[in-house]
């Protein structure tokens, strides 16, 4: 069941293994992948990033507020580039409910509180966390 389409998934991850991923160094294709889980993350939630803004905000930092983006919406975009990176650094640690909880914190330490006003980041709440 489902051979073909596992052959095909081979052949194009190959495909890109060789045209992408073996052309990087390990920091580039980290690098590179931070930015897209940070994008792509984040886009999820409304954040009106390009992967180009995403990438420009992770090599010059904060100082570089891309032309019509919001500060609140950089401020999210650091914030999944400290989780991102403490994931990687956690790499060996059981994916446990405190793995969860303290990446959880990191991705919304700096905008949970304006978003959702008394909600603690990294702890279990009772609210609707969903927008309008």
């Amino acid at each position: 069941m489902f051979e073909q389409e596992i052959e095909s998934y081979e052949r194009i991850r190959d495909t890109y293994q060789q045209k992408v991923a073996d052309r990087m160094s390990q920091k580039q294709w980290m690098e590179y992948n931070e930015i897209l889980f940070s994008a792509y993350s984040c886009a999820i939630e409304g954040n009106s990033f390009t992967v180009d803004d995403t990438r420009i905000l992770r090599e010059q930092g904060m100082a570089m507020v891309p032309v019509g983006r919001s500060l609140l919406e950089c401020t999210e975009m650091a914030d999944h580039f400290r989780a991102f990176d403490y994931m990687v650094s956690h790499l060996a640690h059981p994916f446990d409910e405190s793995l969860l909880k303290e990446t959880n914190r990191l991705v919304m330490e700096h905008t949970q509180s304006y978003r959702t006003p008394g909600a603690v980041a990294g702890e279990y709440t009772t609210e609707d966390m969903g927008r309008e």
